[in-house]
């Protein structure tokens, strides 16, 4: 993906934020969408569950090894 929205998610504080801004954005942009998240954990079950929403699009889920849940 060169072009497109990416979305950050790092545990499930900001859940709520996340479905939101997808929401709204798919209103009015159709293109590339990408969520990175931890590798498993809480952002990873969220980013799974949007990405399984048809409403809300293609969604690419970029996991990384480095991110974690709770800022450690």
């Amino acid at each position: 993906m060169e072009r497109g929205v990416l979305f950050l998610c790092v545990g499930a504080k900001h859940a709520v934020h996340l479905v939101v801004s997808l929401t709204s954005l798919r209103r009015f942009y159709q293109g590339p969408v990408a969520i990175a998240c931890e590798l498993a954990g809480p952002g990873r079950d969220v980013a799974e569950a949007c990405a399984a929403d048809s409403r809300l699009g293609e969604i690419v889920i970029v996991p990384d090894p480095t991110m974690r849940a709770g800022g450690h």
